[in-house]
């Protein structure tokens, strides 16, 4: 004797068998400080550049090791990007114009007088 395909005794089973069920959640992931203070400082641009580069890579470590713990993984390599592109343009145009001239000053010396 075979069990019917609608037995109310049995319930249903599969992922469909209590639709209204959501399993408990895990605890909330948290954005990364070190991210987070390493991209405004690489937005900000304002001579920071090796300081946010530092605070990204240390972000991006803490992101892979634990990472059902903090997220901000995209944060971490903007800001990586961004602190590289200001360290080369500090190194190739000056610091904004305070300090010793970058190594294109010669160049752009020479095309202003040139006339």
């Amino acid at each position: 004797m075979s069990v019917p395909p609608n037995d109310p005794i049995q319930p249903p089973r599969g992922p469909d068998a209590n639709p209204g069920y959501y399993p408990p959640a895990g605890p909330a992931q948290r954005t990364n400080l070190l991210a987070l203070i390493g991209f405004i400082f690489s937005l900000s641009c304002l001579g920071a550049g090796f300081i946010s580069l530092i605070l990204c890579i240390f972000g991006l470590v803490q992101i892979n090791k634990t990472p059902h713990i903090y997220k901000g993984k995209g944060l971490a390599v903007t800001g990586i990007v961004f602190s590289g592109l200001a360290i080369l343009m500090t190194v190739m145009y000056g610091n904004l114009g305070y300090g010793t001239p970058g190594l294109f000053y010669n160049v752009s010396d020479w095309f202003i007088h040139s006339k």
